[in-house]
């Protein structure tokens, strides 16, 4: 047997076992942005992010970038955090963590 749906005199309709569901809830704020930030395209969302991301201590930035990339066109060799049997490029993502 299956389960009906409940009709009620005012003609609405329920689901089968709607009445143990919780009532859903209004989205909030906070939900709608995440909503959309996660249907808005890669392009349209980068450029504000880039925008906002700062860095107190640029020279650390500049010197990290350099030893990542020195690293990678050595082959990988001496990359802080590689993994092992990682690729090299696979070993920069990493280190990045």
């Amino acid at each position: 047997m299956q389960p009906r749906a409940a009709s009620f005199p005012s003609g609405e309709f329920l689901p089968p076992f709607s009445c143990f569901a919780p009532p859903v809830q209004p989205a909030s704020a906070l939900r709608q942005a995440i909503t959309a930030a996660c249907l808005t395209p890669e392009r349209t969302c980068l450029p504000p992010l880039l925008a906002a991301a700062r860095c107190s201590d640029e020279a650390a930035v500049r010197a990290l970038a350099r030893q990542l990339t020195e690293a990678l066109r050595a082959g990988g060799a001496g990359l802080a955090g590689a993994v092992e049997g990682a690729q090299p490029a696979e070993a920069f993502f990493y280190a990045l963590d």
